[in-house]
């Protein structure tokens, strides 16, 4: 009975390990997510102001956008490999 109740308590302190990893990778990934948002922003009022100055300068290149951050709602389950 010791042996099962000790293999639950291993087996929890695992999930709640795993789950602060996750929260941990979930909060930075949060913040890297919300400084692309707020970079992005300033750089596009940046743009559309010095748009509107006008001048006979290049036009903004679209190929170098800069892609958004991965969507930090996936999930993924740990393979048994990787527990």
């Amino acid at each position: 009975d010791n042996d099962f109740h000790a293999g639950w308590r291993e087996g929890l302190a695992k999930v709640l390990g795993w789950a602060q990893h996750v929260a941990e990778k979930y909060e930075r990934s949060r913040k890297k997510a919300e400084e692309w948002y707020a970079s992005e922003l300033s750089s596009s009022q940046t743009s559309s102001s010095a748009q509107k100055r006008g001048g006979k300068g290049k036009a903004p290149s679209t190929a170098t956008k800069v892609k958004p951050p991965t969507d930090i709602r996936l999930f993924r389950f740990p393979l048994p490999s990787e527990s």
